[in-house]
């Protein structure tokens, strides 16, 4: 297998191909096979997003979740309301 290599005459051509502009950052990291990556992206971001992305694939129903405890004690609460309604109610006819 013939691998080609492209090859850039000027750093402005190299910035261009990582859509990068003069004054943006360029990481480079060691690669696997005694070179180096180079990303327009830092890596520590990419690893932070992906650690990420697997925490909330774990945890995709605790909004519903969550959402479910909330409606009940809002039910809790308006039938508490009512009860306190019901309850003055009764008392300002006692005192009739």
């Amino acid at each position: 297998m013939i691998k080609l290599l492209q090859t850039y005459t000027s750093s402005s051509e190299v910035l261009a191909v990582f859509g990068v502009a003069d004054g943006d950052a360029v990481y480079m990291t060691p690669s696997d096979h005694s070179g180096l990556n180079i990303s327009a992206h830092d890596p520590a971001v990419r690893e932070a997003s992906e650690a990420a992305e697997v925490v909330a694939d774990e945890n995709c129903t605790l909004p519903q979740e969550l959402s479910a405890i909330m409606h009940y004690f809002s039910g809790i609460a308006l039938l508490f309301l009512r009860l306190l309604t019901i309850l003055k109610l009764n008392l300002f006819r006692v005192s009739v």
